[in-house]
């Protein structure tokens, strides 16, 4: 008798606004080998049927004495004030050392398209309005007395591109408007 390995399942995720992202290069900040991962904001409302199908997913894992951990998080504004919007996330690494030794190391990418599936070149910024693809991983964690989904990024289309401009400050010039400023 042969072991099967378990289907891999995906999530694409509805439209929303990128609230943070590593999507066109990893982060090194809190992973020296690179990280990518993005917060996206999705109105409650459109996101109703993606946190039922990642909860589903979630509940396969069930596991008595465990609590669910939420798919999603409530998005809130500077006051602590919900704003009607949920953040789905998702992260991968840039370099994967496998724990299985006998599988090498390797190198994977974020593929960031337009709504036309053509490569998307320009970085992409906050506030660019995207979906993500993301294979579904549940677990179970008796440490934390959880289970949940993690989601691993692997794909980005964008609908409205939002990047930046290069160099400068973004200050503009304002010598001799500031008291005790010299001209």
């Amino acid at each position: 008798m042969t072991n099967k390995v378990p289907a891999r399942k995906y999530f694409f995720s509805p439209y929303g606004v990128v609230k943070f992202g590593a999507i066109s290069s990893p982060s090194t900040r809190f992973e020296p080998s690179g990280e990518y991962s993005i917060k996206l904001a999705v109105p409650a409302e459109d996101a109703a049927e993606a946190i039922a199908y990642l909860e589903g997913i979630r509940d396969e894992k069930a596991t008595p004495n465990l609590t669910p951990h939420p798919v999603v998080s409530d998005e809130v504004d500077e006051n602590g004030t919900p704003t009607g919007n949920v953040i789905f996330k998702a992260k991968a690494k840039a370099h994967v050392i496998p724990r299985n030794s006998a599988i090498h190391p390797f190198d994977q990418h974020v593929v960031v398209v337009d709504e036309d599936n053509n490569t998307v070149t320009e970085p992409v910024w906050r506030e660019s309005v995207v979906r993500f693809r993301a294979e579904v991983i549940p677990y179970a964690n008796p440490a934390t007395q959880s289970y949940g989904v993690s989601l691993r990024l692997k794909g980005v289309q964008v609908r409205e591109l939002v990047t930046g401009e290069g160099g400068g400050t973004g200050f503009e010039d304002v010598s001799g408007t500031m008291p005790g400023h010299a001209s």
